[in-house]
């Protein structure tokens, strides 16, 4: 496809700078998840191999787990377009082969943007009367209404590419479940949540099953000797991303980027589900 710009669905899709937008506001996805979109946006209707795939995110001489790597590139992307893989409206798998973009795809031209950042904007005035009706409501809530938040921390992922560094996903896990739980949160328990993991449905829709509100999901990247943790917090009833970000977790850091992510998850339940 020869146009820098495309539309599916309600999402733009910048292909040039690699910036997705649905309704004229920016939908956050990583570096590597967004490759994944823009390679198998440039083919609507064609297969695009795992093989093709990792040699676009990796190259031939990197060294990083592709199977799983890619499978969370995928997963991120369907998070941030809402697919369900089960029933795709973007996004198809061919089992052993590939993946295919089976959404219709269009040219983006500029006075379409320019009538959906009107849209945008008056959106977003009727949204701020929104939020302050909103708040005003919370503020009026009797001391004995408060709703307790429900949050499934789903186990982290190693991408480093060393399995000597599994146990640092793991402790990353435990670590933000432990101290999310000590809070006044629910918290799902940590096989429950491996389980419906391994089945590789949308955040969003393990959220929904488990009755949760919030979902934390991550993983652990970067060079082995010097790792981050990555995490993001989704809000299950509208599929947005309340938060995400990197904090160094090699051996050294000890459990205090776990209290962190712990804390923020703490805070988004308090403040972000009633």
């Amino acid at each position: 496809m020869s146009t820098d710009r495309i539309r599916f669905g309600d999402f733009e899709l910048d292909l040039a700078v690699e910036e997705l937008r649905r309704a004229g506001t920016p939908v956050p996805l990583q570096p590597q998840p967004m490759k994944v979109l823009v390679l198998l946006a440039r083919n609507p209707g064609c297969l695009v191999t795992r093989d093709e795939l990792q040699r676009a995110l990796w190259g031939a001489g990197t060294f990083v787990d592709n199977e799983n790597g890619l499978n969370w590139c995928v997963r991120k992307v369907r998070q941030a377009l809402g697919d369900d893989p089960e029933s795709p409206s973007f996004i198809e798998t061919l089992p052993k082969k590939g993946y295919r973009f089976i959404a219709p795809v269009a040219e983006a031209r500029p006075k379409d943007a320019q009538h959906r950042a009107r849209r945008v904007a008056a959106a977003a005035a009727v949204a701020a009367l929104l939020a302050v009706a909103t708040v005003i409501s919370l503020l009026a809530r009797a001391p004995g209404t408060e709703h307790r938040p429900t949050v499934v921390v789903l186990p982290f992922d190693n991408l480093t590419g060393r399995s000597d560094r599994d146990f640092l996903a793991t402790a990353a896990t435990d670590q933000i479940i432990t101290g999310v739980g000590s809070t006044n949160v629910n918290v799902i328990d940590r096989a429950t949540a491996a389980k419906f993991k391994r089945q590789e449905e949308c955040v969003v829709h393990i959220g929904e099953q488990l009755h949760a509100d919030l979902v934390v999901e991550g993983s652990l990247i970067g060079p082995a000797d010097s790792p981050m943790v990555a995490a993001g917090v989704y809000r299950v009833r509208d599929n947005t991303q309340l938060w995400a970000g990197q904090i160094p977790a090699g051996a050294d850091q000890g459990a205090e980027p776990y209290r962190l992510i712990a804390a923020k998850v703490a805070e988004l339940a308090a403040l972000r589900t009633r």
